[in-house]
């Protein structure tokens, strides 16, 4: 989604009329608030959140069932996105380059940045990640650890790595 500011929900908005229905009819301070809110959610706000494990061996497609996710656009099958194993410690998480949104209007994909976070059980693990680059609707990430570099282990227990990806 691009980000966004007051002046494109046609705001602000005065009411012409006192509101003579506060149930079923909404002034426009509240409007304007509405729409600032959802202005403001728009700028730094986290889009999606991408969690996955790595996998041993060479480039792979993860199947979906392994890949959760939570998004703006919803956090079902069909806004989840495709995450690519490319070499050993990359990957790619893309999302469609735009969605539909509730009121049947095309949203651009416009990711802005990224956070990555690698888990494994073992405290001596000496691991971490990093975004590589984030474009419209695409993010690749490298994972690596302290004794050998890029990997999709953890340096003293070999377990598998989990990775976080948070998206804005």
């Amino acid at each position: 989604m691009e980000e966004r500011v007051l002046g494109d929900f046609g705001a602000p908005k005065v009411d012409r009329l006192v509101v003579s229905d506060p149930e079923g009819e909404m002034s426009a301070t509240e409007y304007n608030r509405l729409a600032e809110d959802a202005a403001q959610l728009t700028r730094p706000a986290i889009r999606a959140i991408v969690r996955f494990t790595a996998v041993l061996g060479g480039a792979v497609v993860y199947p979906a069932a392994t890949v959760s996710h939570w998004s703006v656009w919803g956090s079902g099958a069909t806004t989840k996105p495709t995450v690519e194993k490319t070499a050993q410690g990359r990957y790619t998480i893309t999302y469609a380059a735009s969605f539909l949104d509730a009121l049947n209007v095309v949203e651009i994909t416009n990711f802005q940045g990224a956070s990555v976070s690698v888990m494994t059980s073992d405290p001596v693990d000496d691991i971490q990640g990093r975004p590589v680059t984030v474009t419209a609707n695409v993010v690749t990430i490298c994972t690596q650890n302290g004794a050998i570099g890029l990997a999709d282990i953890g340096d003293n227990s070999a377990e598998l790595m989990q990775m976080m990806v948070w998206i804005r």
